[in-house]
């Protein structure tokens, strides 16, 4: 049962049920809104990895000065992120004082073809070291044996889902086969619920990872990933200054390991969230900044109320009541807003994880492990809970007995000047804070909409899309794929529902796809190839007809044809970036460029537009196309321009797939419109979560004000009624009073720029085209703020305008 005190402070509470219910809401809003964005940071950001002393696990990589200043800036971001080499990881593994073990691991993605159906299958090839080193044991069965790995012995452990989807659950399952890519392979084990290697959620089963042919010939191949566990004793730094001291003498020892080339290792939680840290912190701000204009508004208001009861405290005080009493009154009272506003909060936190998650980004790691941390929003309910209590105390202390006879006498006449003073600073902060952040939307806003507007070079209408794997075990010869491909588009053209129809290996916006390193003119024979030095271009193998069906210009010479064979002179197409930067002159067609490590050359035969292929922000750079025919590769994408009805040709897109090959499985046909649109899902994530919490900051900010100016109205209702009485107009009285909210808002503002200005730096890295101090943003929002605050006062000074000066006269 609630004490009969604190029954009597909900009984007091309800003979006010608007101020109440404002603070209770106010205060419920900001312990919810920030218990939600903490603990997707902690889910995200600070929560431990499931696995055995997880702060001693580390990634791996090779690094190669050569990138770190490349032209190609896809390049340049992971200098220091690149897979290793085998035969260099083998060595560092002999080294126990620094490291445990090293796991390696790789993508591998299969087509399962048990069932009724082709299912495509996400997964990796692990080595029999890998689940040694992350401490982790399969649920069923056993892992990995070197020995059995060494044979070629085809085996599969499957994830819990996998197992309960494809075999029941059933664990006599254990020693049955699964096919995958067309090859037998024997489960010989069930890995735990939620299992996963470093960030690779999607993966659904393992099999074993053989290194053959180059990968243990040579060490200037980098093909894995890798996870280590650090020796016992050795700290981040320490093993990092062994590792490199190797990495160099390795580099002495070997020849074909190029200057260069080193090694770095990061903590594992630090490179599956390095990447998230940005985005979260940016909402954590806007959250704390949020919760703390909540906070101060529930202050504002508890205040008021406090104040606008200092006469009947005076009253009871005069009557023998002791100070303890009148305390113990008001601290129930906070206590019973603040107990409301955290289940309220409770409510918003839960509800509202769930809600920002869905426009959280769709790679935002450990997403799947976020849900409300409960430390987090006992913190937040803390923070309340004693800012109710230090109202209590404040609004008691505060009234010495010595002016007892003062307050009975003033009645309602004046707020004291201590209390007027303290109502302004707390709505202040609370206009300060809003404009902060609703000058951060807007930056986001204004990045967001010139975003939109950039140009991407090509055209996505009527564009549908179907992914295709072909399996390597059925179309490992080039010349199965080359008949694969012309006999799909060959049928697809032939129908009257589809205009033009093509194959790409990477569709525009789509991100990283082939690098190649080249040179515009021929290569000395004498020269040794390498990768890291010379011009990168992101290379793109297509159909004929791929420019037609995306709507990319072509600037000049020719696009490719069916006179492109396998046999036949070797061609590429170029961008026009590419084009100006290596032939300035504007004859690039005919020249010759070598690619890569090839000898022969490729003759330039046409010129296309400017494409956006690594994201809408990036800069347009090197691209070099190479026609299918002399190309081949198994992962490509259809792309078809519909006449019509899009339905038509999606169902015309699977019905040929199926049938030149049934057993090939189908993801879902996308549209090209969707597709593009998916590179302003980031950006439009950051606008609706920054516009959420900028409008909870004016909201609260503007119940301040209102809170204030109807506060303010009416302690000086008497005062008001002797102006009218006198002659005062209604518009000189709501003027005065609008008068004192800007009186209020303007050096509000002024603080909330210059906060602005210092904090602004912190959204650079989102920002597209927008200096993080843009004024024309801040002048905005700053109009917009005090245009709200004025608003906010109107209604006030409107009823005090309407006041019968006799009646106010009386009421005092």
């Amino acid at each position: 049962m609630m004490p009969d005190k604190f029954v009597q402070a909900i009984r007091t509470l309800s003979r006010r049920p608007w101020t109440s219910a404002a603070a209770v809401c106010a205060l419920g809003l900001g312990i919810g809104g920030a218990s939600a964005i903490f603990s997707i940071v902690y889910g995200v950001l600070l929560h431990p990895l499931d696995y055995p002393s997880p702060d001693r696990l580390v990634r791996v990589y090779q690094t190669q000065e050569g990138l770190r200043n490349s032209s190609h800036l896809r390049l340049q971001a992971i200098w220091n992120k690149l897979p290793v080499s085998y035969l260099n990881s083998a060595e560092w593994s002999e080294r126990k004082d620094i490291l445990q073990g090293i796991g390696l691991w790789e993508d591998y993605d299969a087509v399962y073809s048990d069932g009724i159906e082709p299912l495509k299958l996400q997964g990796g090839r692990i080595d029999s070291s890998l689940l040694g080193v992350l401490g982790v044991r399969p649920l069923l069965g056993r892992g990995f044996e070197r020995e059995e790995i060494e044979r070629g012995e085809k085996q599969v452990l499957l994830s819990q889902a996998l197992w309960q989807q494809l075999l029941g659950g059933d664990e006599s399952a254990l020693g049955s086969r699964l096919t995958l890519d067309g090859i037998a392979h024997e489960v010989i084990g069930v890995m735990p619920r939620g299992f996963r290697i470093a960030d690779r959620t999607s993966h659904r089963f393992w099999v074993p990872l053989l290194a053959d042919g180059d990968d243990k010939a040579r060490r200037d191949i980098y093909s894995y990933r890798a996870v280590a566990r650090l020796a016992d004793g050795v700290s981040l730094s320490s093993a990092q200054e062994r590792l490199s001291a190797l990495a160099l003498s390795q580099q002495e020892r070997f020849p074909e390991i190029e200057a260069g080339t080193g090694v770095r290792i990061a903590s594992l939680l630090e490179s599956i969230v390095g990447s998230s840290r940005p985005l979260l912190g940016i909402l954590m701000g806007a959250a704390a900044i949020a919760f703390l204009a909540a906070l101060a508004n529930a202050t504002g208001l508890l205040l008021s109320q406090a104040e606008s009861r200092r006469r009947e405290t005076a009253i009871r005080l005069s009557l023998g009541a002791g100070r303890w009493r009148i305390f113990q009154q008001a601290a129930y009272e906070s206590l019973a807003i603040a107990t409301a506003a955290v289940a309220l909060g409770l409510l918003v936190g839960v509800a509202g994880s769930q809600a920002l998650l869905a426009w959280l980004p769709e790679d935002l790691p450990r997403r799947g492990e976020v849900s409300v941390a409960w430390s987090v929003l006992a913190f937040a309910a803390s923070a309340a809970l004693l800012s109710a209590l230090a109202i209590a105390i404040v609004s008691t202390l505060r009234r010495p007995s010595s002016r007892l006879y003062d307050e009975l006498r003033e009645g309602r006449t004046q707020a004291t000047r201590s209390s007027r003073l303290s109502a302004a600073a707390v709505v202040g902060l609370e206009i300060a804070l809003a404009l902060v952040l609703i000058a951060g939307a807007g930056l986001l806003v204004k990045s967001l909409v010139r975003l939109s507007a950039v140009d991407t070079g090509f055209r996505a209408e009527g564009v549908l899309t179907q992914r295709i794997e072909l399996p390597p075990s059925r179309y490992g010869d080039s010349e199965a794929i080359r008949s694969f491909s012309r006999q799909l588009l060959q049928r697809l053209e032939r129908d009257p529902s589809v205009q033009s129809a093509a194959l790409t290996s990477r569709l525009p916006l789509a991100g990283l796809a082939l690098v190649t390193s080249f040179e515009a003119a021929g290569r000395s024979a004498s020269a040794p190839y390498s990768f890291f030095t010379g011009p990168k271009a992101t290379m793109n193998v297509v159909s004929p007809g791929i420019f037609r069906t995306l709507g990319i210009p072509l600037l000049a010479g020719r696009a490719f044809d069916t006179s492109d064979r396998a046999d036949g002179r070797r061609v590429v197409i170029v961008n026009e970036t590419l084009a100006k930067t290596h032939w300035p002159q504007g004859d690039a067609l005919g020249q010759a460029m070598i690619l890569g490590a090839e000898t022969e050359p490729f003759e330039v035969v046409g010129i296309i537009a400017d494409v956006k292929h690594d994201g809408v922000h990036s800069e347009t750079g090197n691209l070099i196309y190479r026609p299918l025919s002399q190309s081949t590769l198994p992962s490509l994408t259809l792309a078809v321009q519909a006449v019509g009805k899009p339905e038509a040709a999606a169902s015309l897109m699977r019905r040929t797939i199926r049938g030149l090959d049934p057993a090939l499985p189908l993801e879902t046909v996308a549209s090209l419109e969707s597709l593009a649109g998916q590179a302003l899902d980031a950006p439009k994530a950051r606008v609706a979560l920054a516009g959420v919490f900028a409008a909870l900051a004016l909201a609260l900010s503007l119940l301040g004000v209102y809170s204030s100016m109807a506060f303010m109205v009416s302690r000086r209702v008497a005062e008001i009624g002797v102006r009218i009485a006198l002659g005062a107009s209604g518009r000189q009285v709501r003027f005065r009073i609008l008068a004192r909210t800007l009186l209020l808002a303007i050096p509000s503002l002024a603080c909330g720029a210059a906060l602005w200005l210092a904090l602004s730096s912190a959204l650079s890295n989102l920002l597209f085209e927008v200096a993080p101090a843009d004024l024309s943003t801040l002048a905005a929002a700053a109009a917009l703020t005090l245009a709200s605050c004025l608003l906010a006062a109107y209604f006030p000074a409107l009823r005090a305008s309407r006041l019968d000066p006799v009646c106010a006269l009386r009421s005092d």
